[in-house]
């Protein structure tokens, strides 16, 4: 293929997704805030407790797909037994493609990166820092939501491929240092 025809095959590419943006909504920032459920998998008696997340969103929409990127605070909390609790702390990163259906709904699915802030861990009705908590974690994230002209509402779902806890962590509850993050989100955002 000459330079002429590659050329010209990467400008109408250009210009068909200049034509998709303009023919969406393009560019927006949104606020986003909601509640977690989440837990730890790979532990025996780790429940499902709520959190909060809350942050901005930032993307690109052409006709039916998009892609966003958001910087999320998140709450994370576990029961790792009757008496044991973990509080974590995360700046929580997904970037996800979004397939939209309808002009109404979408699904989405990406990589999510989490950088720990802190933890803490109450055993009982003592509380202590978690100096055993690894500081960046990667997970897999996947969703669902409904999208009007400016108001949205989803769910995503996220699994965590990295381990949460170090060695270091074994001393509060033997052996859930392979344990990693389970959370289930449901979001509220406004467009601008």
């Amino acid at each position: 293929m000459s330079i002429m025809k590659k050329s010209l095959l990467i400008l109408s590419f250009c210009l068909l997704l200049v034509g998709a943006a303009r023919a969406g909504d393009g560019l927006y920032l949104a606020p986003k805030f909601g509640m977690n459920f989440s837990n730890f998998t790979g532990l025996k008696q780790s429940g499902f407790s709520p959190g909060f997340n809350v942050g901005l969103s930032g993307g690109i929409d052409f006709a039916f797909i998009g892609v966003e990127a958001s910087a999320m605070y998140s709450r994370v909390t576990a029961d790792l037994s009757d008496n044991t609790k973990v509080h974590s702390n995360y700046i929580s990163v997904p970037v996800v493609a979004r397939l939209y259906f309808l002009d109404l709904l979408y699904i989405s699915a990406g990589p999510q990166f989490d950088f720990h802030l802190s933890s803490t861990v109450k055993v009982d009705s003592q509380k202590t820092s978690s100096p055993g908590s690894r500081k960046a974690l990667v997970s897999g994230v996947v969703g669902c939501g409904l999208q009007f002209s400016q108001f949205g509402l989803g769910f995503t779902y996220n699994i965590g491929f990295t381990n949460v806890f170090t060695n270091m962590f074994d001393q509060f509850q033997p052996g859930t240092y392979n344990a990693k993050n389970q959370n289930m989100a449901l979001c509220a955002s406004w467009r601008f």
